[in-house]
């Protein structure tokens, strides 16, 4: 029953704000409000909890005093997994490497923003991008992934554990995956234009959040509590757009940090996940 009442709530909660808002915002309001919509599975968490759970919200949301390795295994993972992706993605035929600069020229370009003639001296040196992403990634990214991270890997996780990792982590990376479906629609991730737009996108990030799952709920497991996996979260989150800058040719479905490509790297990194027999007892 609570399993129900969280994830009609995480999707309720969230859906509802977007289609109340989204149709009257434009511009930096829409990235705005996508920030808010992270948080309806926390919210959803807190409320099912006060149900539920009395006495333990805390804890039923994963939320743990003190920090262990796993913190630091969770922060150097994304770029292992960005990175993995990105390096298949240029394996794909008509995908091509470029500098960041070139990245960042054609982002500007397309979100109608002046390119200026000095770009090469102003813009930072990749290895900045990469220092001031990796720091991003914990502040203030983990933040609002944290919005997301205490449903996901707090409490859903918590009540589907019992059952198993494998199908924890299966049930878990569908309902994370079917909740994007409105920001995808409206062209986050993938844009607009793309053969089967947009539901082949819903599924293609329904998928891409079905095969992190299961890494996601061994940083979960390992660490004892959901803030690692939303230190992971946060840091994949904002590598994602320098692996953006990084290559062009192809459609984001495919090649993008959320694409087919990077599927078939996590799928590697996931042989790794069955190494470390995450169906053992979790910490905590």
């Amino acid at each position: 029953m609570r399993v129900t009442v969280f994830a009609t709530l995480a999707l309720a909660l969230s859906w509802t704000l977007w289609y109340a808002l989204a149709p009257h915002l434009t511009g930096p309001a829409i990235a705005f409000l996508a920030a808010a919509y992270m948080f309806g599975p926390l919210v959803a968490a807190l409320i099912t909890a006060a149900i539920f759970d009395r006495g333990r919200i805390g804890r039923a949301l994963g939320v743990r005093a003190g920090i262990n390795l796993w913190y630091a295994v969770a922060w150097l993972a994304a770029p292992v997994v960005v990175f993995s992706g990105l390096g298949v993605a240029l394996l794909v035929p008509g995908n091509e490497p470029q500098s960041h600069l070139v990245g960042i020229e054609a982002a500007l370009r397309a979100a109608g923003q002046p390119v200026p003639e000095d770009l090469a001296s102003k813009a930072p040196a990749l290895p900045m991008i990469l220092a001031i992403s990796m720091v991003a990634g914990v502040i203030p990214n983990a933040i609002f992934a944290f919005g997301e991270e205490a449903g996901w890997r707090g409490y859903l996780w918590g009540a589907l554990r019992p059952g198993g990792f494998w199908k924890a982590s299966l049930a878990t990376g569908l309902l994370w995956g079917v909740w994007h479906a409105p920001l995808i629609v409206n062209g986050h991730n993938y844009g607009v234009v793309y053969p089967g737009a947009p539901w082949s996108g819903v599924a293609m990030m329904t998928l891409f959040c079905v095969a992190l799952s299961p890494l996601m709920g061994l940083i979960r497991d390992r660490s004892g509590a959901s803030i690692a996996p939303a230190i992971f979260h946060g840091t994949l989150n904002a590598l994602a757009s320098v692996a953006i800058l990084l290559q062009t040719g192809t459609s984001p479905l495919v090649t993008g940090p959320a694409g087919a490509a990077a599927i078939v790297a996590i799928g590697v990194v996931t042989g790794f996940v069955v190494l470390l027999r995450p169906n053992r007892a979790p910490r905590g």
